[in-house]
Formats: C-alpha cells, sequence, structure tokens
C-alpha cells in the first residue's frame, strides 16, 4: 500500500512539472517600445506581419505599414501626454494611453510574444 501512494505521489509531482506552464523573464523593454510608438518606428519590435486593429479594420501589417496605420488611426492632439497605461502577462501585453489632464482619449494595447518579444497584435481603441 505503501509502494502504491508513493508511486501515486511522485506520477502526480512529475506530471505536476511537465505540464506546469512555462515562466518567461519579464518584458523589459517598454521604455523603448513608448519611444517606438512616439517616433512611429516599430520595426525593432517586428518580426513579421503583426495583426493591426482599430474600430472595424482589422489586417496585417509589416513594419511600415503599421506605422503608417498608428499615424492614421492615433491622431496627433494638441495637449496631450503618451504614457503608460497598464501591463500584465510579465509585460508582454503592454498599454499606452493618450491623455489630456487625467483623461485617456485613446489606447494603444501591443500584445508582446513572450518567446521572442516581438509584436504580435497592436489594437487602437478610443475612450468613450
Amino acid at each position: 500500500m505503501k509502494k502504491i501512494l508513493i508511486y501515486l505521489s511522485l506520477s502526480l509531482a512529475f506530471n505536476t512539472v511537465i505540464f506546469a506552464q512555462a515562466q518567461h523573464e519579464s518584458f523589459t523593454k517598454d521604455k523603448e517600445l513608448q519611444t517606438a510608438l512616439m517616433k512611429y518606428d516599430l520595426k525593432e519590435f517586428v518580426d513579421e506581419p503583426v495583426l493591426f486593429t482599430c474600430d472595424t479594420i482589422e489586417q496585417k501589417a509589416d513594419a511600415a505599414a503599421l506605422s503608417f496605420l498608428i499615424k492614421t488611426y492615433l491622431p496627433v492632439i494638441n495637449n496631450t501626454v503618451l504614457k503608460k497605461a497598464s501591463e500584465t502577462n510579465n509585460g508582454y501585453v503592454q498599454s499606452f494611453g493618450l491623455y489630456k489632464g487625467d483623461d485617456a482619449l485613446y489606447y494603444v494595447r501591443f500584445n508582446l510574444n513572450p518567446l521572442s518579444g516581438k509584436l504580435e497584435e497592436v489594437v487602437v481603441e478610443k475612450n468613450d
């Protein structure tokens, strides 16, 4: 009986280790990402086409097209500041807000691949 309990305990522990979710190091280039967004130059973070979403538009874009889309759908508004709004998933989901005073007018969300640190999706949303 003891052998069966030991075997079951070891088996359970081994399976837990095998099926445990891999932990990735935290994303540490959030300042670089914010600077790249402000310059509309995200090529450092783009390896392959990225899904861009805004309102009813959803399309794949390379680095140049992504810069154009962000320039087009994230308007330049006087007296606004672009600052970090939030991060989740060890920093691999980054959100930046375009703020006028304390009110966020737009949000830009970046979903990054935890293995490569490259962009997978960019979402621009108007804060209504």
